[in-house]
């Protein structure tokens, strides 16, 4: 463990931040005046291109939640432990992400062959086999809220994206659930194990006599 701060946790790397001040306000010229949000005149193409919002790629004006769009991919790749676009050329990235909305799946797979266990995923020569395993392993425990808030967090729309605020009490729910869940698959286990104990003692009573 880590003491070099006495557990006070220290935040870094703040190069690229920029205060929003009124003097940077400008309006999206995608936004109706009705249903505007306040947007910045602020640094384009900042960051790292796999977890830019489309609006910061396109030098569009942009406001907090395009880092609530970086933190959906984030997620997104930590929830599944695969990586977003791999693979994707700048122009496959620009055409498909930026401009047309696409997005890595995010369906729920079935209970059903989700339990591989980790020699058969290193079996496979194929790595296009290894991800759809990894996949299926990771996703399937995936809680419906979890699915949604990872949604909602890289939706194209800056204006439908949550508050940060909102998606930390979100996460909050998806870890309680997921921790009662656990909590009831390890007493169903416990119980199964005391079961079948009791039956190897029947058995082993029944052959003696």
């Amino acid at each position: 463990d880590c003491i070099c701060y006495d557990e006070v946790p220290k935040l870094f790397d703040f190069g690229l931040c920029k205060e929003l001040k009124s003097k940077y306000l400008k309006a999206h010229p995608h936004h109706c005046p009705q249903d505007r949000v306040e947007t910045y005149n602020l640094t384009a193409r900042s960051g790292s291109r796999r977890y830019m919002a489309p609006e910061v790629a396109r030098s569009l004006p942009y406001n907090e939640k395009a880092d609530v769009y970086s933190f959906g991919i984030l997620l997104y790749q930590m929830a599944s432990l695969l990586k977003p676009f791999e693979g994707y050329t700048l122009v496959e990235h620009e055409e498909k992400v930026l401009c047309s909305g696409h997005r890595p799946n995010v369906e729920i797979p079935s209970a059903k062959g989700s339990s591989s266990s980790y020699s058969q995923w290193f079996a496979q020569s194929s790595d296009g086999k290894k991800k759809d395993l990894l996949e299926l392993r990771t996703k399937c425990v995936w809680t419906e809220e979890l699915k949604q808030l990872i949604e909602e967090c890289w939706h194209f729309d800056m204006r439908l994206r949550p508050e940060m605020r909102e998606v930390v009490l979100r996460l909050e729910g998806c870890i309680q659930e997921l921790t009662c869940v656990k909590q009831v698959i390890a007493s169903n286990n416990s119980n199964e194990v005391k079961r079948m104990s009791i039956q190897s003692k029947c058995v082993a009573k029944a052959s003696r006599a």
